[in-house]
């Protein structure tokens, strides 16, 4: 039977929509999918958690691993996203640690040392990114700051009820969903815009000067029509010989 707890558990991961439609919007759909994946799964694993007849049953295991590893799923996306790495390289290290993770999760039980692990492997990836390209993304300091804010925050919900003996699961797990959904939308807008180089032809250049001479001689149809229409029609010269013609 569900209590009115269990409903927040389930609702405060609706949050994640800020995130899922920034990535679509970006078209970032397999970030979109990774978001969707882990709230839905995270959804529907609270929804049995609540009703002691699948405690310890096979769906119950399968979804409590499937939830583990949809949550570091995305925190393995959001690693290769910082990189803006593209499209046809970003799957190549999402495979490698998502299988890590996978065995990690069979091999040993869950903790504190195996999330540092995960987390130190996250950040080498980094590292590694970076130094290969040679080149550093250019990201926003104050959503890195927002979303760094709302992830420590986030996982300080998550772990306080292991050291709290369970008391008030509820709150801090919703509050756990809800913050670090959050941290995820900032985090995914780290990326500032790309600044391109103006690029100025030079058919537009030697136009501007020969507006500029035109001007400054006042060569117009109402003082001279006949000078006015020849130097419309002519052909586009460099700057030295149009001032030689000058």
């Amino acid at each position: 039977m569900w209590a009115w707890t269990s409903f927040f558990l389930i609702i405060s991961n609706v949050f994640v929509i800020f995130a899922v439609h920034f990535s679509y919007k970006k078209e970032l759909y397999l970030e979109s999918l990774i978001l969707i994946q882990s709230a839905g799964i995270s959804t529907y694993y609270h929804i049995i958690d609540t009703n002691p007849k699948y405690y310890n049953t096979a769906i119950w295991k399968s979804l409590k691993f499937l939830d583990f590893y949809c949550a570091l799923l995305v925190l393995i996306m959001l690693s290769i996203h910082s990189t803006k790495l593209s499209d046809k390289y970003k799957s190549i290290p999402l495979i490698i640690m998502s299988t890590f993770i996978i065995f990690l999760l069979n091999y040993t039980e869950w903790g504190l040392t195996q999330e540092l692990m995960v987390a130190v492997i996250c950040f080498l990836m980094i590292i590694v990114v970076f130094f290969f390209r040679k080149k550093l993304p250019r990201w926003s300091k104050k959503n890195l700051f927002v979303g760094f804010i709302f992830g420590s925050a986030g996982l300080y919900c998550f772990h306080y009820p292991s050291y709290n003996n369970g008391k008030h699961y509820w709150l801090y797990h919703s509050l756990w969903h809800i913050l670090i959904m959050l941290s995820t939308y900032f985090i995914m807008k780290i990326h500032l815009p790309t600044k391109l180089p103006r690029i100025v032809s030079i058919r537009d250049n030697m136009n501007n000067r020969l507006h500029e001479v035109i001007h400054r001689f006042n060569i117009s149809p109402r003082h001279n029509p006949r000078r006015y229409i020849e130097t419309q029609s002519a052909p586009i010269t460099p700057r030295n010989e149009l001032l030689h013609t000058i």
